[in-house]
Formats: C-alpha cells, structure tokens, sequence
C-alpha cells in the first residue's frame, strides 16, 4: 500500500474514513428491525367500497392509500404494501378506487363470491411480483384467496392468505366457521411446512414460503373456540405454523385510556386478524424469551382508529373509520429476512476481505481492478462470509 500512488492512497484514506463514519452512524441510530419492510393492511369495506365519488369511496380512500391529499399538512394516508380486502362488490368499483388510491397496484380476486355477492380481494404494490394466485374452498361461504410473492430483496417466497369466515353466533354458524378454521388450518400447515404447489400436480416446487394470514375470522378473540385449528392442526395436535396476535388500538395509548382490542365498533369484539409465521413474528420478541408480551405484540401492528390520532395517517379525516364499514383496518408492519447476500469485497473467493484482498486490488489497479472493487474491499475489510 505505501508503494501505491499518492491519489490511491489518499484515495483509500478517504474512503476509509467514509466507511468509519457510516459505521458509527448505523451504529448510532440502532433500535430498527432488520429486513425487507413490508406493510400489510386487512379491512372489511361492508358491502364494497362503493362507486367512484361516492362518501364510502372517498371515506376510505381518506386512510386505505398511498396518496396524500392535503401535502404540507402532515397527514397521509397508511401507505400499504398489501391490502386483504373483504366484503367486496364490484370490479369496477374496486379498480377505480385503486387507480385514485393505490395507482400502480395489482388487483387478484376470489372468483366465486357468495349468496350476497361478496368476494375477497387482494391489492399489491406493483413492484411486488405475484407469482402465482389459489382460489380454495373452505367450506363455504367465502373462498379463501392464497398469493404467493416474491418481494425484493427477500430471502424467501411470501405467502399471503385473505379469508372472510362464516360470522354469527347460531350453531349452525359456529360449525361452519369451525369448519373453516380447520380447512384453513391444513391447508396453511401443508405450504409452511412442506412448501408450495405451484402448478397443481402434487408436487411442492418450494420450500416453505414465509406465511402472513389475514382476514375478518367472525369471532371475538376466540371467546367461542371456532377458531382454535386454525392454529392447531386438527388431526396432528401440533401449531399450524401461524400465531394468533392480537395487537391492540393505538386508541388506547394516545387518548390516555386503556388499551383494548377492538376491531368490530361498538362491541370491543377482535374480529379482524393478521397472523404471522413464527419466523416473521420473532423479529419482535425483544427479549428472545419465545413469549409475546403485550409492548411487543403492538411493536407488529395496530388496529387503527382515525379519531385517535386526529385523522393523521386518514389525510386528516378524524372520523374516518366511523363511516363506509362496521369495521376498523388492522396494520401490520413486518420485516421479511434478506437475501443471502454476496461477499463483496472478497476478489479471490476465500470468503474473508482481508489483506489478500486488498493487495491483489492494489496489485493489479487498473488491469483486473478499479476504484469500485477497492471501495468494496475497504466497505468490507474484516468481514468473515463463512461465519
């Protein structure tokens, strides 16, 4: 190195005094969570979003978007990554609302809708390439809707799961519902566990996906154990693969009340869930216990409430999630694991930037190397890719 020409060598001084100040800086902010961020929303439009102008339409377009209708106010909207939809009407409805809401996004349906002429629906930022899309039938009403994603920068295929299941309290309902929790059950353990069968044939293509389940599930917080398969397989007493998570309103906290998990106005009833794979749910447990407290719970997602934060994140509309649905959007902000990256910096393939490295840049700069492998080298020096 001291045999190298001033410039490279002020060259390399220079840059290791950057890669100093970005490390002392990574190291300063902290606190975050590692991994591709992924924001997922689920919310029941009752009876549709509603036609194009409409109050339904605009109300929820207030909080469901990426668009921020008053700028220099401090309000947006929830900026979602992926939207599970349920109680939707109309095609048209539903694709002018993304076209004003969530321009660029991709829009995957249920086929069958029920007797009220309801279907489940998905809306996915564009850039998030959807691979492969599953209609299933879990024993009526609603069909559950499977997408299967690959997500930039992620280590592995996302699988997403929008359910609606039967609702009421009769027992008849109740059977139905149960009978919806097991099949959803089965069928999440089989993709989380065996991986995904992508063409039809019986055969699983993939390794396990990570897994997000999400959708209005018609029981409050499981009080009546319609739901328990869908987190315990039913024949093999062992987990599904997915958590039951209920984190609560941020209600609660800002307004100085209690907390409390109400996703159904008016009933304080959780009837909205967002469930995660035990892989994507243990980037929040802080204290590496295998337990959920309640802080960590929430450190995932919110039920959101518009009045609670005076319409902040509903482009200023403070009651907007009072009006167009009987039910509140439930948020959820993941981190999927990043790809297997690269070692950058290791031009002769030991799997350590090292000294070896940087001399054979040094050795042979101008030739075989340039000013990008040795900012690599010197971004990378110590780094240990076997480890």
């Amino acid at each position: 190195m001291l045999n190298a020409p001033i410039a490279l060598r002020r060259f390399i001084l220079s840059a290791c005094i950057a890669v100093s100040a970005a490390l002392a800086s990574s190291v300063a902010r902290g606190g975050g969570f590692e991994g591709v961020p992924l924001r997922v929303v689920t919310f029941n439009v009752k009876e549709g979003v509603g036609a194009p102008g409409s109050s339904s339409f605009n109300v929820i377009g207030d909080f469901l978007t990426t668009v921020t209708q008053n700028p220099g106010s401090g309000n947006t909207g929830l900026n979602p990554d992926i939207v599970a939809l349920q109680e939707c009407r109309s095609d048209a409805n539903l694709l002018a609302f993304r076209d004003q809401f969530l321009p660029g996004y991709t829009y995957h349906r249920t086929n069958l809708a029920d007797f009220g002429g309801n279907f489940n629906a998905f809306f996915v930022r564009g850039d998030l390439n959807v691979v492969h899309v599953l209609e299933r039938f879990i024993g009526g009403p609603r069909n559950l809707l499977r997408l299967v994603i690959e997500v930039p920068g992620a280590g592995n295929l996302l699988a997403v799961y929008n359910v609606h299941f039967k609702a009421f309290g009769d027992q008849q309902s109740q059977n139905q519902r149960r009978l919806n929790a097991i099949e959803s059950g089965i069928f999440v353990y089989n993709d989380l566990t065996l991986g995904l069968d992508l063409t039809g044939d019986n055969i699983r293509e993939t390794p396990p996906p990570y897994g997000i389940f999400m959708g209005d599930l018609n029981s409050n917080n499981n009080f009546d154990g319609t739901i328990t398969n869908l987190f315990t397989h039913i024949n093999l007493g062992v987990p599904t693969g997915i958590l039951n998570l209920p984190v609560e309103s941020i209600g609660g906290a800002m307004s100085g009340g209690q907390p409390f998990i109400a996703t159904f106005p008016g009933s304080n009833a959780r009837l909205d869930y967002i469930c995660l794979d035990n892989e994507l749910a243990s980037v929040f447990d802080a204290n590496g216990d295998g337990q959920f407290s309640q802080d960590e719970l929430n450190s995932m997602g919110f039920v959101y409430y518009s009045g609670d934060d005076q319409g902040a994140q509903s482009n200023g509309n403070a009651s907007a999630t009072s009006f167009a649905s009987d039910h509140r959007p439930v948020v959820f902000d993941v981190y999927l694991p990043l790809a297997a990256q690269p070692c950058p910096g290791d031009v002769n393939g030991d799997g350590i930037v090292d000294f070896a490295d940087l001399s054979a840049v040094l050795g042979e700069f101008g030739a075989a190397f340039d000013f990008a492998d040795l900012s690599a080298v010197l971004a990378n020096f110590g780094a240990d890719c076997n480890a």
